[in-house]
Parts: structure tokens; C-alpha cells; sequence
């Protein structure tokens, strides 16, 4: 119960409070694959990146690897790494394949590192492993809308409920993406 209320201030982006509460359940217990995870996490949040990926790499051989590995593969995206990103989100999506948030982390670095048929694949299973989170789903729209397939993703909005007003918003992420690339080359 206490770990699950860690894991809420973690996901609300509370790191700080997070890292405190840690520090006093390892008081009267030892550190279990669950609280260097949340650790990492929270230390990861607050920008102690060094620290994080200690932490992660302990979780590797055991019960937790494939956290471990998607933590490591979100550092190496945050530091431009993305090969490496690459390398480690595809382990954590063989570690832990029904986890959608993974699925689509790795669904954007295969589609930083330009291989979109690849990262279609990844988008269209997160947001099928995860009807309720909706980022996995406007990844997937962006997607299609950067591959010149309107009809198929506005039919895909209508079919989901997506609105007026958030397809729009789309529609200019899809635009900013475009110029983006556009200005790499």
C-alpha cells in the first residue's frame, strides 16, 4: 500500500516527496526491486540522470529487468543517444511485451531514427494493449498524417472519439514534426 502511494507521487511528478518517502521505508526495510525502480524513476525526474541509471542497471538479471531497461532506454533518449534508446526500449519490449507505455516509447525513437513502418507497429500496439491512454493513439495519428494518410486518420479519430479540436492540434504537431525533419536535413 505505502510503495503504491510512492508510485502515485512518482507518476504525478511529486519526485521530491517520492525520494523522502523511500528514504523512510528503506529506514525499516531493505531496498527491493521495487523501490530501486521507483528510486530511479524519481531521481530520474529530477534530473540526477548519473544516479538514475546506477539504479536502473541494478535491476537488470532479476524479476524487474525489463524496467530497467526502459528507464535506461528513456536516459539514452534524453541525452540524444538514440541508437542506444533504440537498443534498450526494444529489449524492454521483449522483457515486458503487453506493456503499452513501452511500446510506445519505443513507437518515437523508431520514428526519431526514421524507421516508421516499424514504429507504426509500436503505436498500433500501445494504443490496442491501452484503450484508456490516449498519447499512444495521437502518436499514432500524427503518424499517419505525416505519411499524407488523412482519410485513414481521420477515420481512425471519428472511430476513437477523437474531437474537432484535438485533431487539429494533430494536424500542427504533424506540421511542426515535418519542419522539423525538414531543417535536419
Amino acid at each position: 500500500m505505502y510503495l503504491e502511494l510512492v508510485q502515485k507521487m512518482v507518476e504525478q511528478g511529486q519526485y521530491y516527496a517520492a525520494i523522502a518517502h523511500l528514504d523512510q521505508l528503506e529506514k525499516t526495510t531493505a531496498a527491493a526491486p521495487q523501490t530501486i525502480y521507483l528510486r530511479a524513476e524519481a531521481l530520474r525526474g529530477t534530473g540526477r540522470r548519473d544516479d538514475a541509471k546506477k539504479l536502473y542497471r541494478r535491476l537488470q538479471g532479476g524479476c524487474m529487468t525489463g524496467y530497467g531497461l526502459h528507464g535506461l532506454g528513456l536516459l539514452a533518449a534524453e541525452a540524444g543517444q538514440m541508437r542506444q534508446a533504440e537498443e534498450f526500449l526494444e529489449q524492454a519490449s521483449r522483457e515486458r511485451p503487453v506493456d503499452a507505455e513501452v511500446h510506445n516509447d519505443l513507437g518515437m525513437i523508431l520514428l526519431l531514427n526514421g524507421r516508421r513502418d516499424d514504429a507504426r507497429r509500436e503505436f498500433q500496439t500501445a494504443t490496442e494493449l491501452d484503450r484508456e491512454n490516449p498519447l499512444p493513439l495521437e502518436n499514432l495519428i500524427v503518424l499517419m498524417l505525416l505519411e499524407n494518410q488523412q482519410a485513414e486518420a481521420r477515420h481512425l479519430a471519428e472511430e476513437r472519439g477523437i474531437t474537432t479540436g484535438d485533431m487539429e492540434r494533430f494536424v500542427k504537431r504533424a506540421k511542426a514534426w515535418t519542419r522539423r525533419m525538414s531543417s535536419k536535413r
